[in-house]
């Protein structure tokens, strides 16, 4: 067994420079705070089944928001499948006319269809237009 100030060494050994230094502070604070390490281990482990939970809900979300589009998604004229839909918000630089969605047909099984269409409405706004707003 290694003993307590080999352990230590090699633990510290996971902070470089800096980071070293900045752990050291907050332990600091912590102990000046009068804040105990189990005290310290029951905030972080609440503030990550905060966190946890907040990822499944979010996941949870999602993927009722998925299966909501695949039965009221807009269908390709060209081919009959769901449409896919992307925001193009976040793509200013290259979006010149200002489209906000851009509906995109995709490779389905039975063939390739290039079908797309671009819409200055955003996909939250579609999305709430076919009473999937969550």
């Amino acid at each position: 067994m290694l003993s307590k100030s080999k352990y230590m060494e090699d633990i510290l050994a996971a902070f470089p420079g800096k980071t070293l230094r900045m752990f050291l502070d907050l332990l600091l604070h912590i102990e000046n705070a009068g804040v105990t390490i189990n005290e310290l281990k029951d905030y972080l482990q609440n503030l990550k089944d905060i966190e946890l939970k907040k990822s499944k809900e979010i996941k949870r979300i999602i993927k009722e928001k998925d299966r909501l589009w695949a039965e009221k998604a807009p269908k390709c004229p060209d081919c009959g499948e769901a449409l896919k839909i992307r925001s193009l918000i976040s793509c200013k630089k290259a979006n010149l006319r200002g489209w906000k969605t851009h509906l995109f047909c995709d490779i389905n099984s039975n063939s390739v269809c290039l079908y797309e269409e671009f819409s200055l409405t955003s996909v939250e706004e579609i999305l709430r237009e076919l009473g999937i707003d969550l």
